[in-house]
């Protein structure tokens, strides 16, 4: 094997020399930047979000905040960009009742030189609400399922194991010990081990976006306000905050269908019926719908988009039971401009 040769003074100068060196010394060095690489600091960063990063996955717009917030994938994406690695320093605190709290320090480097660039801190605690509490729902006897709801009067009051939840249709009375005895709402979580680890890792999370944030000038163009916020609960904020987006009027027969069969089948039997009674009270003359001109059809449409878009504002498709007769008539009402329609056997 050949011999290495030794390091000398002159092949360590040469190195020194080398620009790459020569460059990472100079920022090392250096006490501050000049306002021209400030803005360039903050140009790339707004570069970066409108090159790379996609709302919802890398950052977040909440109503009420001014400043977009800044997620772990957005926060990985800057890092890339500015050759930033995070180093973890993370302290676990034990609980006497079994909780866990997490304080976690990150620290960025430059890759290239090994310089600190900046630190952030984050916690996270299995004592936040989201950790030590779950929604507890009540569990059918029969099959297990968490699918009991309370019946409607109309339909004899009760408890119901809804099979649109997975339930298998059993009613129980009211008064029912075997449901009426079980939590519901708000509980303790009795699984709160299953949490440390999401909890060691939203602390990590909260303290690289503050890292991030403030060692890169991102705080011009970013927040942390909500950073731990997934897209879904993003999407809930925006519904506490504005309300359900509104529910468009149907533009065809098809999605017309759509809206009221998503009930069931009696509805939509119930709901046509009801649409033959508008078609002769509007167009007494025509003995069917084919009988009806291209206006005539057009302003049945109309009627019937209406009646659709009504039914569905008021009656949630997703609630238990599906809309009474009289739920649907008033619909039609809605779209008959407040006139109540009759069905064929009513007075």
């Amino acid at each position: 094997m050949d011999e290495v040769e030794p390091i000398t003074e002159e092949v360590i100068e040469q190195v020194r020399r080398l620009p790459a060196v020569q460059a990472g010394e100079a920022v090392i060095a250096r006490g501050e930047l000049s306002v021209a690489e400030v803005v360039a600091q903050k140009d790339k960063i707004r570069q970066v979000m409108e090159a790379v990063m996609v709302p919802g996955t890398h950052y977040g717009i909440i109503p009420g905040v001014s400043k977009p917030s800044l997620f772990k994938p957005g926060a990985e994406a800057i890092n890339v960009a500015l050759r930033l690695a995070p180093h973890y320093e993370s302290e676990k605190i034990w609980h006497e009742d079994g909780h866990l709290t997490v304080v976690t320090k990150c620290i960025l480097r430059h890759i290239p030189t090994d310089l600190v660039i900046a630190t952030g801190e984050g916690l996270c605690t299995t004592r936040e609400e989201r950790y030590a509490y779950r929604q507890a729902k009540r569990r059918c006897p029969n099959c297990g399922a968490e699918a009991i709801i309370r019946g409607k009067p109309e339909y004899g009051g009760g408890w119901v194991c809804w099979k649109k939840e997975g339930g298998c249709g059993s009613t129980f009375p009211v008064g029912s010990e075997e449901i009426e005895s079980q939590p519901e709402g708000k509980v303790p979580n009795p699984s709160i081990a299953d949490t440390y680890n999401t909890v060691l890792k939203m602390a990590g999370k909260r303290s690289l976006i503050a890292a991030v944030l403030n060692g890169t000038a991102a705080s011009d163009v970013f927040t942390q306000d909500v950073e731990d916020q997934p897209v879904a609960a993003t999407v809930e904020t925006v519904r506490r905050v504005e309300g359900p987006p509104p529910l468009p009027l149907p533009r065809s027969w098809q999605q017309i269908k759509e809206y009221v069969s998503a009930y069931d089948e009696d509805t939509y039997k119930t709901f046509t019926a009801f649409g033959e009674a508008a078609r002769r009270r509007l167009f007494p003359k025509a003995s069917s719908s084919k009988d009806l001109t291209k206006e005539e059809r057009d302003e049945l449409f109309r009627r019937t988009a209406r009646a659709a878009h009504a039914l569905r504002e008021s009656v949630d498709a997703a609630g238990f039971p599906p809309p009474s007769t009289d739920e649907v008539r008033q619909a039609w009402a809605t779209a008959m401009d407040g006139e109540l329609l009759a069905l064929e056997g009513e007075e």
